[in-house]
């Protein structure tokens, strides 16, 4: 439907008008254009009947229009209906559909001189006595041509009343034989009158010029049909050609049909892209957990540029001015499905202010990072909405604590551990919702007073292996010891003593420590506060240096029952974090964290070099197509394998396996 192809199309009027040279010209009309086109040039609609021609008879421009719109197999001007050329030529329109199986295109017109129509018919039967008529579909005569006889209206009546065949009726007192054929393309019959001895030859007299006719107008609509058909059907070709080339998937199908083809390379672009883009999200909120847990447990670099290059290219908000964390523990273990839906209720809450929320991996707890303000006295409220979001989502009722507000990034580890404090001291105050900043330096009605802020941190430390936060509370401790030493009685000491070994004396027992019980009563008979710190100190570091132990103990059973799970489903082409973090009860997140951290590299690496190795082994030791090779680890898509196969080794694989053969044969030695 470009300008190029009407044009071009125009041309081969010219060409199709030789053929049919009775016609005084021939116009070509494309549904849903108002411009008609012919050899002698373009013009619209309105010019063409307005000024180039103009419209004798009983009828309108809507007229013409359906005509040439609607037009049926074959159609017609009305009779006494003529286009003229300043009122001196009569032209009679003849149209006939443009199109193939998909649809219509247009119609193609032709305008032919009425009078020389009618005089080529009377020429046909000069030479004999007879009649001629041409009837429409109604009966109505269109021509009639009476040559050396008159009918009356009666006689011709009786005359043209067959439809169809070749019959003999007495007309006076001579026989007269009369041929009545009706067209299969425009419904037309066409009668013929003349004596008996004259029948001879008539039959191919009546009917050249209406098969020259007709054959002339199939043939034109033929050739156009075939030219145009296939000039679409080179970019069709070309385009599939193309989109083939960009997703090589193995077609099995017998199916040749372009354009199928072309909807299915489509689809499957569509459908790459899409898993692409899915993809790329789900590795960006992976890597967003990542970053933001290394910041909760402090073991992020703050303050380099890989730091805040990170943030950036993670789109992390962390601008403050000020942060708070939050923590919620569930009453239960939650399923998979609970634990997500948890996380993504929390994320998309509208908190006022830019927030995280990441599962920990701490005894069940979820952490929400919080951007706020440091007087913000909208927390106790915020804390209320998550409560509320978790009961209506999972119907529960869970735990929260509230850490300190800091102004800087990496004092987001110390409110987590604040937060976790609070959480665990719930316990005492009957409260489901604890601020740190609100616990009593009393425990219950004790007239003692109790540093119970850095005994908790002390204790969550210890339990989260932080060395750094058991540093820093032992130190707050031994400020605020040293201070009761001046200010209060051995007594006073001594309940702060038994109150730390209290809290210690359940890990402790946990982790089944050789001589604990020895290690907890020389801390009970400490002579001074600071060998009761060393001793303290001492015994953190030794409980903190057997978690991580028995912690790695419990990871690597897990880390190797992975492995074990990928080494039998890696050439499954669905295999996916997802899939096996499903597998396992974790969530994809967090299954990322933890392969990356027992294993070195990142999941999408291993299984990468899984495959690879497979593939490299097939294409050495088999014949097997490198299509064949493909799916056969795994892959769907021979130019995506081939890419990765090549970045890893340099080289295609086509190409690996003929040099490892010829290396083989000792002729070519390469690196690989």
């Amino acid at each position: 439907e470009s300008k190029y192809g009407r044009y071009k199309a125009i041309s081969r009027l010219k060409t199709y008008h030789s053929h049919a040279n009775f016609l005084d010209e021939m116009i070509l009309f494309i549904r849903g254009d108002t411009t008609l086109y012919s050899d002698k040039g373009v013009m619209p609609i309105d010019y063409f009947l307005n000024t180039h021609y103009q419209l004798v008879g009983d009828w309108s421009y809507g007229e013409f229009y359906d005509l040439i719109y609607d037009t049926p197999s074959f159609g017609h001007s009305p009779p006494e209906r003529f286009l003229t050329i300043n009122g001196t030529q009569r032209m009679a329109v003849i149209t006939y559909p443009w199109g193939n199986k998909t649809g219509r295109f247009g119609t193609i017109i032709g305008l032919i001189d009425a009078t020389f129509f009618e005089n080529l018919l009377s020429d046909i039967d000069s030479e004999i006595d007879n009649a001629f008529f041409i009837l429409n579909q109604k009966g109505e005569i269109l021509f009639s041509s009476q040559n050396n006889v008159e009918y009356s209206n009666e006689e011709l009546s009786r005359l043209i009343s067959d439809n169809n065949g070749i019959t003999t009726k007495r007309i006076g007192m001579e026989k007269h034989s009369i041929i009545a054929m009706r067209s299969d393309v425009n419904n037309w019959t066409y009668v013929s009158v003349f004596p008996n001895s004259q029948f001879a030859g008539r039959l191919i007299s009546v009917k050249r010029p209406v098969i020259t006719f007709l054959s002339v107008i199939l043939l034109i609509c033929i050739v156009s049909g075939v030219l145009l058909a296939f000039r679409n059907y080179i970019p069709i070709l070309r385009i599939n050609t193309v989109l083939r080339k960009m997703t090589p998937v193995k077609d099995n199908t017998k199916d040749k049909d372009e354009l199928k083809q072309i909807s299915s390379s489509i689809q499957t672009i569509i459908d790459s892209n899409q898993g692409m883009k899915n993809q790329i999200e789900e590795n960006r909120a992976m890597l967003t957990e990542r970053f933001l847990h290394k910041i909760l447990t402090n073991s992020a670099n703050f303050g380099s540029e890989k730091f805040s290059e990170e943030m950036k290219n993670l789109r992390i908000d962390l601008s403050g001015p000020h942060f708070c964390v939050i923590v919620f523990k569930p009453p239960r273990k939650l399923l998979l499905t609970e634990r997500q839906t948890a996380t993504e209720s929390i994320r998309t809450l509208d908190l006022g202010y830019t927030h995280y929320c990441i599962e920990m991996d701490y005894q069940g707890y979820f952490a929400i990072i919080l951007n706020t303000d440091m007087n913000d006295n909208n927390i106790p409220k915020i804390s209320n909405t998550i409560r509320e979001t978790l009961y209506n989502v999972l119907n529960i009722e869970p735990i929260l604590g509230v850490g300190h507000t800091y102004e800087n990034v990496s004092m987001i580890s110390r409110s987590f551990t604040e937060a976790v404090s609070a959480a665990e001291a719930t316990v005492y105050s009957g409260n489901l919702t604890a601020f740190f900043d609100e616990l009593k330096t009393q425990r219950h009605s004790s007239p003692y007073w109790y540093p119970s802020k850095s005994q908790l941190r002390l204790i969550q430390g210890i339990n989260q292996c932080n060395i750094i936060t058991v540093e820093e509370s032992i130190a707050e401790l031994s400020e605020l010891l040293h201070t009761q030493k001046h200010s209060s009685d051995a007594i006073s000491l001594r309940f702060i003593v038994y109150g730390i070994v209290q809290d210690l004396w359940p890990i402790v027992e946990k982790i089944k420590l050789d001589e604990g019980e020895k290690e907890i009563d020389l801390l009970i008979h400490y002579t001074s506060i600071n060998e009761f710190l060393g001793r303290l100190k001492k015994l953190s570091f030794n409980i903190i240096s057997i978690i991580e132990s028995q912690n790695k103990n419990e990871e690597k059973a897990v880390y190797e029952d992975i492995l074990s799970y990928i080494d039998k489903n890696y050439k499954d082409r669905n295999l996916s974090l997802k899939g096996i973090a499903s597998q396992f009860d974790m969530t994809d997140s967090y299954l990322s964290r933890f392969f990356r951290n027992n294993s070195g590299v990142n999941f999408i690496d291993y299984l990468t070099k899984k495959r690879m190795d497979e593939a490299c082994r097939l294409l050495i030791e088999t014949d097997m197509l490198v299509r064949d090779v493909m799916e056969k680890v795994g892959y769907i898509d021979l130019a995506s394998f081939s890419r990765k196969f090549k970045q890893i080794y340099g080289i295609s694989p086509g190409k690996y396996r003929s040099e490892k053969r010829k290396q083989a044969k000792g002729n070519v030695t390469i690196k690989t």
